[in-house]
């Protein structure tokens, strides 16, 4: 008979069995599964990377291509703007020398002064030029080809065969001015086929038009480099950057760097040439594609040189310009994500298996006991681990192990428990991972906003607070219109929201040029950046980051480069005019001096001679605030009493005003460091604008002080003692609007002012190495407050004329030779030494008084004084000529003579072999005064 089993047994044994099996294969199925789902995710990773990072790295190179050729386009609008103004300037020059001489001199002179101002100016590296032609076809002035001038041009024409003198001519008869494109030759190039834009204006007093132009290609090559130079700062990814190669194979940008173009790519890069090459030759067959290609390679990292990795790279042509430009990235930074989802996954599997062997465990414990419990304890257990398994799906509360019965479903619950943590735990890796996301975004240095899909704020970083003037929490939800208020800065008009487009055309979209921005409180900002779509993991569109940046400093800086640029301009044609003015001057001076000396004083005559002599000496004034203003020029520094010069000036400036001086100047004021004619000409200037500025009367407040180690937070930069004047009045004040323009030259708020007077003021200060500070408020008045440095180790005694000097002016006689280019200064000059007891010679340049010294010295009756001017132009001047000088007779008496005051040599005239200095226009008491000290001083030597 076979023998029975227990069913109990039978139940428990198979059951226990079964339980076991199915718990090892659930486990290996899901290990299998998990696996299997690893490796489709893996892949599935590495196809969306590699599709993500090829579709930004061609955007990348197609926004960078897009940025090339819109800088390209601007090249001829560029060209035509920079003429334009280059000829109004040349206009108002014209114009103003015209204005101011038209009454006083002939046609012809003051056709000269318009050519001479106009003839030596260059821009642009040399290449841009003025010219100038007659409605008659005569060419005037032609800067760059001066054999050309006087020439009759009307059968010119350029390389396409066109009259380009009569076109100009039409144009400037039928509209006065206008652009004409055309070929030319280039100033050091051959070749005559260049296109050249120029822009030409009627100057109708003379029936002349005045013009000038640049070549475009100038243009184009300055606008490549910059583009170059952006390029090679572009940073996208982890280490994505742009390249750019030429055809041949020449390195412009690569790795971030900007090259020279000079070198192969090959050269460059030489620790493995030919593998280079071979990437160069994929690059070059991707960019003669019309859209580009991609291609894949080995290239070292940026982060690491030794270490090559797996690279795909966008190239594409641009054949014009004969530019491959590309974008790459590396391929193998997925796997390191993917290494640490399986890291994770082996974690995981490990946790459930020996989570599975404690729940197998667990279950055959409870199918053992589950003859034995067949009661209403089971029923309650099994409803609890239900309730448990349906609250769990909706909240986070643990099964309450204290209700649990038996053991088997108390380890069920724990394991439950243990679940149920670790989906809380998961949860809190999530919150944390997003708010590290936030403070990411919260720490970069640019504004960041994103929106949804309807264009509403999700998230804003503090420097888009900051511009913006809106708290993150106050913005988020609403339209990103009304927290991002944006105007073009030039038409004010309000610019498209970046977000629609983005949403609509799905890329990267820049803020154009001139955007600004306006913050809650009204403060405007411009800024520059850009807007791009965020895409969810199918590629779909959720959303927009909008990164923006301040860019107001920058742009103040530029107009600060662009104002000193016109500065540095008006400072080389001041002083070119007041030189020769100069000269003028001194031809004036010296024959009314002696026209003075041939008639008595109660001569009817005489009175206006005096007149004259007043107007004469504002004229000067004039020329000295040119000089001033000029560039290059040094003042005569001395240890100057400045209080005596305030005191003086002022009351001078005053007489006959009804404006009183109230002056605080203290006894033991320290001396300063400083030109005493520049300075009394700033105090000056500083006295009349506050006697203008009350019109009925007032006072006028004069106050100094010595600041010792100065230390004030208004000039900090100033270092050392100083002496602080500060003259202040009860005027009209100065407009806010206007306070930062009042030191531009030829800004005046007066109808009759010049606008040179405050800029004078300005330049003088800053070539004392000083510092002037101005305080305006309309109604009450205006204080300007100067710091010059202080000169305490001067003597406080100023040196007697030696009585010998004195005696010598009374009775020293000799032989003078006079060189100067101006015939007017040398006739005057021999008059002058005429009236002073001197005999005296003349010569045009450096070269005839060379030889008519050498030959005086022969001949036995050598000259006792040589005054030499300072430049002659087209020929050898005083600074060439006093070395040659001084090799024939070491012992030479040189004074050196010029209408540029303020020349380094003139302010320093014994460092370069002079005996002493004449500053034209000089008076016969200034010549004879010279002459008598450099005869006195250099008597020994002769």
């Amino acid at each position: 008979m076979r023998r029975k089993t227990s069913f109990i047994k039978f139940i428990k044994l198979w059951g226990i069995v079964f339980l076991l099996a199915m718990a090892g294969i659930i486990v290996s199925l899901d290990i299998v599964i998990s696996y299997r789902d690893f490796n489709v995710r893996a892949e599935k990773m590495r196809e969306d990377y590699i599709a993500h990072q090829k579709d930004m790295i061609r955007q990348e190179v197609y926004r960078v291509i897009d940025m090339i050729n819109f800088a390209r386009s601007q090249s001829e609008e560029l060209t035509r703007k920079k003429i334009r103004g280059r000829v109004y300037e040349a206009y108002s020059i014209a114009e103003n020398i015209y204005e101011q001489n038209r009454g006083t001199r002939s046609r012809a002179e003051i056709q000269k002064m318009i050519l001479d101002a106009l003839r030596p100016v260059r821009y642009e590296n040399g290449t841009g030029y003025y010219f100038a032609t007659s409605l008659e076809g005569i060419e005037v002035l032609f800067a760059d080809k001066p054999e050309m001038e006087g020439m009759d041009l009307l059968d010119m024409r350029d390389t396409k065969g066109r009259y380009v003198i009569r076109d100009m001519i039409e144009i400037a008869k039928r509209r006065g001015e206008g652009f004409y494109e055309y070929h030319w030759t280039k100033p050091g190039v051959q070749g005559n086929d260049y296109k050249k834009i120029s822009f030409i204006k009627l100057f109708e007093p003379y029936g002349w038009f005045i013009g000038t132009g640049l070549y475009v290609d100038d243009i184009k090559e300055l606008i490549s480099e910059h583009i170059l130079s952006t390029i090679s700062q572009i940073r996208f990814g982890r280490e994505g950057y742009i390249f750019v190669n030429r055809f041949n194979g020449d390195a412009l940008v690569s790795n971030g760097r900007l090259f020279s173009g000079k070198k192969k790519l090959w050269e460059v890069f030489d620790d493995d040439p030919e593998r280079v090459k071979d990437v160069f030759k994929m690059e070059y067959d991707a960019a003669l594609k019309a859209e580009g290609d991609y291609i894949y390679y080995s290239h070292v990292k940026l982060s690491n040189p030794d270490e090559d990795a797996p690279k795909v790279s966008f190239v594409c042509g641009i054949p014009d310009l004969q530019w491959i430009i590309g974008a790459g990235v590396y391929l193998d930074d997925v796997e390191r994500d993917i290494a640490l989802m399986q890291a994770e996954l082996n974690r995981q599997i490990r946790s459930k298996m020996f989570s599975s062997v404690l729940a197998a465990m667990g279950i055959a414990a409870l199918f053992l006991l589950l003859f034995n419990w067949l009661t209403r304890r089971f029923k309650n257990d099994f409803n609890l681990f239900v309730s448990f398994f349906g609250r769990a799906a909706f909240s986070d509360e643990p099964v309450d192990l204290e209700k649990v019965r038996f053991i088997e479903f108390e380890r069920m619950a724990k394991n439950a428990n243990k679940m149920l943590q670790d989906k809380i735990r998961v949860q809190r890796e999530l919150l944390e991972e997003r708010e590290q996301l936030f403070v990411t975004i919260r720490s970069i240095g640019d504004g960041v906003i994103t929106t949804d899909r309807s264009g509403r704020v999700e998230l804003m970083n503090t420097v888009a607070e900051e511009l913006t003037g809106w708290k993150a929490g106050e913005a988020r939800g609403r339209p990103l219109t009304e927290v991002f208020d944006i105007i073009n800065e030039d038409t004010r008009k309000v610019v498209g929201n970046p977000v629609g487009k983005v949403l609509t055309e799905g890329r990267i979209v820049g803020l154009a040029n001139h955007t600004v921005l306006i913050s809650r409180n009204g403060t405007e900002y411009n800024i520059a950046d850009s807007a791009a779509p965020i895409r969810d993991m199918d590629g779909d569109i959720r959303g927009v980051v909008l990164v923006f940046r301040d860019v107001t400093g920058k742009k103040m800086m530029e107009q600060k480069i662009l104002k000193s640029e016109k500065l540095e301009s008006v400072g080389v044609l001041a002083g070119g005019i007041a030189h020769d003015f100069n000269n003028i001057l001194t031809g004036l001076f010296g024959n009314l001096e002696i026209a003075k000396m041939k008639i008595p004083r109660d001569h009817e005559a005489y009175s206006y001679m005096e007149t004259a002599n007043k107007a004469l000496e504002r004229a000067t004034h004039l020329t000295k605030q040119l000089l001033t203003f000029a560039r290059g020029g040094d003042p005569i520094l001395e240890a100057v009493d400045l209080k005596s010069v305030v005191q003086t000036t002022v009351n001078f400036n005053l007489a006959g005003s009804n404006v009183k001086a109230r002056f605080n100047l203290p006894d033991d004021l320290w001396k300063v460091k400083a030109d005493k004619g520049q300075i009394s000409q700033v105090i000056a200037n500083l006295t009349i604008n506050a006697k203008e500025a009350m019109p009925d009367g007032g006072c006028l407040y004069i106050d100094a002080e010595n600041l010792r180690e100065h230390s004030e937070s208004a000039v900090r930069h100033l270092k050392g003692d100083f002496v602080k004047l500060s003259i202040r009045d009860e005027g009209t004040g100065i407009p806010t609007k206007y306070v930062k323009r009042i030191f531009d030259p030829y800004f005046s708020t007066k109808q009759t002012g010049s606008g040179l007077g405050l800029a004078v003021v300005h330049s003088i200060v800053d070539k004392h190495d000083g510092h002037i500070l101005v305080d305006s408020r309309p109604g009450v008045g205006t204080t300007f407050t100067i710091y010059l440095s202080a000169e305490r180790h001067s003597s406080d005694q100023a040196p007697a004329d030696s009585p010998d000097l004195a005696d010598r002016e009374k009775t020293e006689s000799g032989r003078v030779l006079v060189m100067d280019d101006e015939e007017l200064v040398r006739k005057v000059a021999l008059a002058m030494l005429g009236a002073c007891g001197y005999s005296g010679d003349v010569a045009v340049d450096g070269k005839e008084a060379i030889e008519k010294y050498a030959d005086a010295e022969k001949s036995g009756r050598p000259f006792d004084v040589v005054i030499m001017d300072l430049t002659v132009p087209g020929g050898i001047g005083g600074k060439e000529a006093i070395d040659m000088l001084l090799d024939i007779d070491p012992g030479a008496r040189v004074i050196v003579s010029s209408g540029y005051s303020t020349d380094p040599i003139m302010a320093n005239y014994g460092d370069y072999g002079f005996k002493g200095r004449l500053v034209k226009p000089f008076l016969i008491e200034d010549l004879k005064r010279e002459l008598a000290r450099v005869m006195q001083e250099g008597g020994s030597e002769k």
